[in-house]
């Protein structure tokens, strides 16, 4: 039996809307939503807006009101004042007043947000070198907590795990990397204080970072790898969002003359993504970079059950080159 996940709730949540109704997929995400931990602010998001649209908007003011009054989250006062399935909501004054305390929360969030970076290390690392620096972007709409998990086993493996937020806040607890460009600088703002600590401790590899990500993250990853290809010895894509193939071809040339492996991992049922992904592949190819491909049967926009394996073996196959690259000089 698949194990619900909070990746899983909102993209069943969007199948059953596609396929069902809104008022079928208001019921699911109510009923499952304590099941997962992840971003409590987007799951409101989901169940008023749900609600609305099926015509509840008693229930969806209530919900909004709950969000935004008793749990302090924000959401895009543009949003909330283009977004079709809230239009029923607009004459309320409850509305409006919620509209006003949004925008307030919003410039000061915004104002205030800048690039974060979590840095977590082996249990054991007294007792074991560390092998090697995986930094891991999430997705759009995503944050740190909710990409630590599928993640964190690499702190088994003695890996060091190097997890950014973005500083491209949406709403509560939700960051995006629509700057691709802003996102690419702060990667490497997080790869320079990475290397100014691996200089000062002992205890840590010559082995130089894997970089990687889920959706918008990869699509980071991808582009900062293609401007700074020593950098990295690797990347792990998984379900990488790549709308825009022209932007990135001709720079993986650099990645195959730096001697960059990548490790992609979609999803058969990726409607958004597997198309870009196989487009990178194409290219992958032409250029004569050194990659592994794995098409995940039966899984849409998400992490695979087995992502933990998938992902130990990714390092190894990116690492094994590096290792031996290593030992010659």
């Amino acid at each position: 039996m698949t194990t619900l996940t909070y990746t899983r709730l909102i993209n069943r949540t969007l199948e059953i809307l596609a396929e069902q109704s809104s008022q079928e997929a208001y019921t699911y995400i109510t009923e499952h939503a304590n099941e997962v931990k992840g971003n409590d602010a987007q799951v409101y998001n989901f169940r008023y807006s749900l609600a609305a649209a099926s015509g509840m908007n008693t229930e969806a003011l209530q919900l909004l009101q709950e969000a935004i009054l008793e749990k302090g989250y924000w959401y895009s006062s543009t949003y909330l004042l283009e977004e079709e399935d809230l239009k029923s909501l607009r004459d309320q004054d409850e509305f409006q007043k919620l509209v006003e305390l949004c925008v307030e929360r919003e410039t000061l969030a915004r104002e205030e947000s800048t690039p974060e970076l979590k840095i977590l290390y082996p249990n054991d690392q007294e007792d074991h070198t560390i092998q090697q620096t995986i930094i891991a972007l999430h997705g759009d709409q995503e944050n740190i907590e909710i990409a630590e998990p599928y993640w964190i086993s690499l702190l088994d493996h003695h890996y060091r795990l190097a997890l950014p937020q973005s500083s491209q806040i949406l709403f509560t607890d939700a960051y995006e990397w629509e700057d691709v460009e802003q996102g690419v600088e702060e990667l490497k703002w997080h790869l320079s204080d990475i290397m100014t600590e691996d200089a000062l401790s002992p205890s840590t590899t010559s082995l130089k970072p894997i970089v990687g990500g889920f959706s918008a993250g990869a699509r980071v990853s991808l582009y900062t790898a293609i401007q700074d290809p020593t950098a990295f010895s690797g990347l792990i894509l998984v379900a990488p969002w790549l709308p825009e193939a022209s932007e990135w071809e001709k720079g993986l040339a650099g990645l195959q003359e730096a001697g960059v492996k990548l490790s992609i991992m979609c999803g058969e049922w990726d409607d958004d993504c597997l198309p870009g992904t196989m487009e990178l592949i194409e290219a992958l190819q032409e250029a004569h970079v050194d990659y592994q491909y794995i098409e995940l049967p039966e899984l849409d926009h998400d992490y695979p059950e087995s992502f933990a394996q998938l992902l130990h073996e990714s390092v190894t196959y990116i690492q094994s080159t590096e290792q031996e690259q290593d030992q010659e000089e």
